[in-house]
């Protein structure tokens, strides 16, 4: 399986220019630390900003493999789904202040 491995390794890099072959080696060494870091605690600080900005970048520098391109969109859907949070908090405090501005 080895060989197989290399073998294709040299049948991608003869299509690719050496830019595209990096950019697909990169997305592959990214994939497998996220895959790792997926059961294990990670040392990042989580934002759910950097990581809309981020993932994206990242899964087009390396060709948009599906799972990038899945954790580009679980990204934008969390990004929404914190605004949508943000904006029902800040609703429910003018509404109190609305209520308790008439005692």
């Amino acid at each position: 399986t080895k060989q197989d491995d290399k073998e294709e390794m040299l049948l991608l890099k003869s299509k690719l220019s050496e830019k595209e072959y990096n950019a697909q080696v990169a997305g592959g060494t990214i994939i497998a630390f996220l895959m790792h870091k997926d059961r294990s605690e990670c040392s990042l600080q989580p934002s759910i900003y950097d990581a809309a900005i981020v993932m994206p970048q990242v899964a087009r520098s390396a060709g948009w493999p599906t799972s990038l391109w899945a954790l580009s969109l679980r990204s934008f859907f969390l990004l929404i789904a914190n605004f949508c949070l943000q904006i029902f908090i800040l609703y429910m405090i003018v509404q109190e202040e609305e209520v308790m501005d008439k005692f």
